[in-house]
């Protein structure tokens, strides 16, 4: 997924994630990718009024808001459907009210300036360069990584996961083990919906990225010539650290 999310952004293209609100991974992928459009799927139009829809639509909301993000409504089939989607924060619409399917040359509107309203390609956004500890010291300074507070870090993260389904961890342990963060880690596998574990592990550092719907939690532990700690519950630092960890997956 990073790897072509990356040649979309090279080749100048931008990123639309799909049918957001189905899979609640989609929506832990939201600070990840930072797509140019976020498409709502056409389930939160028809049920409007459900926590659900409201849940999906203020985490969306503020991804937008934050990275600048169109949001797109689908199954737009009525001026009532027109008027849910605007209220559910879309800006942008796809349904038969504005165009019934057929031949693209018979009659479709395409407006080429729509295209100013995306935001420009960032070519190696999804390739990030350096290691989780360098990424996430850039935002936070480290402390010592005493093992009361590698302890307590281990702790924040799984409960962060235990407190939502949904979540998605990213992490990358040594071979060699840190102390008890390897057996730390292994809990972590029955509770997340997602558990991406690098096969190629960065050297002298132990990294876990934590992300669900809109909020989310990450430890970088480097232990070199002495152990280093950095905890972050910056959402959009947080997905930086995972796109480092997602990119040296690929």
């Amino acid at each position: 997924m990073m790897r072509v999310a990356g040649q979309a952004q090279q080749w100048g293209n931008g990123l639309a994630l799909d049918d957001v609100g189905v899979d609640p991974m989609s929506l832990a992928f939201l600070p990840i990718l930072e797509p140019e459009a976020i498409k709502l799927d056409m389930s939160l139009i028809r049920n409007s009024h459900t926590a659900h829809t409201g849940a999906v639509c203020a985490v969306v909301r503020g991804e937008a808001q934050r990275t600048g993000a169109v949001v797109i409504a689908e199954g737009i089939e009525t001026e009532a459907d027109l008027h849910v989607a605007r209220v559910l924060g879309a800006r942008w619409g796809q349904g038969w009210l504005f165009g019934c399917p057929g031949p693209i040359d018979q009659g479709h509107r395409y407006d080429p300036a729509a295209a100013s309203a995306l935001r420009m390609p960032r070519p190696g956004f999804h390739q990030p360069m350096g290691t989780p500890f360098e990424v996430a010291v850039k935002h936070r300074p480290a402390i010592a990584g005493t093992a009361d507070a590698v302890a307590a870090a281990l702790a924040r993260l799984r409960d962060t996961v235990a407190a939502d389904d949904a979540s998605v961890v990213v992490a990358s342990c040594p071979d060699t083990g840190l102390g008890g963060i390897t057996s730390a880690l292994q809990e972590l596998a029955g509770r997340a919906r997602s558990v991406i574990l690098l096969d190629r592990p960065v050297l002298d550092e132990f990294a876990a990225a934590v992300i669900g719907p809109g909020y989310g939690y990450a430890m970088c532990v480097r232990a070199t010539d002495a152990v280093e700690l950095v905890t972050l519950e910056h959402l959009p630092t947080i997905a930086a650290v995972s796109r480092v960890l997602l990119h040296r997956q690929g």
